[in-house]
C-alpha cells in the first residue's frame, strides 16, 4: 500500500483491502454454523462478497436452493431499503411460514462499510433472531476496526521505513555532491580530477560503466577521455582515439534511454551495441568537436529515475560552472586530443543491485538543457 493509503480514515478502507475474501467466507460459515442462520456479505456497491452458507439439514432432496422464491425476494427488498440512505440500518421481515429475512448495515465512524443479508430458515423466535443480528453487526465492526488498526500500524511502519531510506538517499546525494564540488576546487592534476569526478558520479547512480568522449567533428571519430568500469566488466574499446563515433552521442540536450524505451529514437542503435539503458549528457560544445558524458547499464535492464537524472544534471552543471578551468583546461593541456595523454581507466568500482523504478515524465526537465539554466 502506498503512503497515501496509509493516511486514510478508518471507514475509507474497502473491506477487500483489509481482509481476504476467503478468510471472510470462512468466518461467515463458522458464524452461520453456530447461530443456525444463513448469511451473505454484500459490499457498499451491492455486490455479494461471499456465498451463502446453508446448513446440510436445510438442503432439499430435489437440490433446489432453499432461499429462492419469497425469501430471496424479501431479502432483496430489505437490502434496498437499507441502501436507500434512510435512517434504517436494519430491516427485518417475517414470512408467512414463520421464517425471517433481514438486511443489516454495518457502520464504522458513521460510514457504512458493508451489508449483511440474513435468512432464518429454521424459524427461530424473533428475539433470538434479533440477538443474532446484533452479534453479527457488532462482530463485523470489531473485525473491521481490528484489521484497520493492524493495517494502520503496518502503514506507519512502512512510512517510517520509507522516510529513513529517503533520508539515507538524500544524505548520500549531499555527500556525493559535496565531494564533487570539493574535487573541482582542488589544484590536483586535471586528468586525475576528471577521473575522480567520473567515478563519484558513476558509483552514486550505480551504473555499470561510464565514459567521457570527445567527438572529432572533422573525422566522424571520437576519443575516449575517461572511462570507469564496474568490477568484472571489460571495456568496449581496444584503443582510446580514432574510434568510429555513434550518432546518438550528437545531442544538444540530455538523452535518456531506458530499457522500456524500445521503439523510441536512438534506442535501436543503443540496443545493437549491447546497452540496456543509457544516459548521454553534453559537457562542452566547441568547433573541433563536443565533449559528452555516457552513463550505461550493460548487464541488466534499467529504468532511469528522476533522482538519477537530476543528480547527473547537477554534477554536469557543477563541471560547467568554470569552463576555463574544467573541462577547457583539460583540452588545452592535451592540445584538443585527450588520446595524447592516455585514457583514464577506472576499475575500482563496486558491485551494485539493480534499481527497477518506473521512468518519470522527463520531457520538460530535459528541455532545460545542461547550460546551468
Amino acid at each position: 500500500f502506498t503512503e497515501k493509503q496509509g493516511s486514510k480514515k478508518v471507514a475509507e478502507f474497502a473491506l477487500r483491502e483489509l481482509i481476504d475474501e476467503k478468510r471472510l467466507q470462512h468466518l461467515q460459515n463458522e458464524f452461520c454454523k453456530v447461530t443456525g442462520v444463513t448469511a451473505v456479505c454484500v459490499d457498499k456497491e451491492g455486490r455479494a462478497i461471499t456465498e451463502p452458507y446453508i446448513d446440510k439439514s436445510l438442503i432439499r432432496p430435489d437440490g433446489e436452493d432453499p432461499i429462492l422464491g419469497e425469501y430471496r425476494k424479501k431479502a432483496a427488498q430489505a437490502l434496498d431499503r437499507v441502501q436507500e440512505g434512510s435512517l434504517e440500518e436494519q430491516v427485518v421481515e417475517e414470512l408467512p411460514d414463520g421464517g425471517h429475512v433481514a438486511a443489516v448495515a454495518v457502520s464504522v465512524e458513521n460510514q457504512i462499510i458493508l451489508y449483511w443479508q440474513v435468512y432464518d430458515l429454521k424459524k427461530l423466535d424473533a428475539i433470538s433472531f434479533y440477538q443474532i443480528l446484533d452479534l453479527l453487526r457488532d462482530t463485523s465492526a470489531d473485525i473491521y476496526r481490528d484489521r484497520m488498526s493492524c493495517f494502520s500500524a503496518e502503514a506507519e511502519s512502512r512510512r517510517s521505513r520509507y522516510a529513513e531510506e529517503e533520508m539515507s538517499r538524500n544524505l548520500h546525494t549531499i555527500e556525493a555532491t559535496t565531494e564533487i564540488v570539493q574535487l573541482l576546487d582542488s589544484d590536483e592534476q586535471i586528468e586525475l580530477t576528471m577521473s575522480r569526478w567520473l567515478k563519484i558520479l558513476a558509483q552514486h547512480i550505480q551504473v555499470d560503466s561510464a565514459e567521457i568522449f570527445q567527438l572529432q567533428a572533422d573525422t566522424d571519430t571520437m576519443n575516449v577521455v575517461c572511462e570507469w568500469l564496474a568490477p568484472g566488466l571489460i571495456s568496449y574499446f581496444d584503443k582510446t582515439s580514432g574510434i568510429p563515433e555513434k550518432s546518438f552521442l550528437h545531442t544538444e540536450k540530455p538523452l535518456v534511454v531506458s530499457t522500456d524505451s524500445v521503439g523510441k529514437p536512438d534506442s535501436e542503435e543503443i540496443e545493437k551495441i549491447g546497452m540496456k539503458a543509457v544516459m548521454i549528457f553534453p559537457i562542452l560544445k566547441q568547433e573541433s568537436g563536443n565533449m559528452v558524458l555516457s552513463l550505461n547499464h550493460r548487464r541488466q535492464g534499467h529504468v532511469w529515475s528522476m533522482a538519477e537524472i537530476k543528480f547527473t544534471s547537477d554534477a554536469v552543471k557543477i563541471l560547467q560552472r568554470d569552463p576555463e578551468k574544467f573541462p577547457g583546461r583539460f583540452l588545452r593541456r592535451t592540445g584538443g586530443d585527450p588520446g595524447q595523454c592516455g585514457m583514464c581507466h577506472l576499475r575500482n568500482g563496486s558491485e551494485y543491485g539493480q534499481n527497477a523504478v518506473r521512468q518519470p515524465d522527463i520531457e520538460e526537465y530535459l528541455c532545460q538543457g545542461t547550460d546551468g539554466s
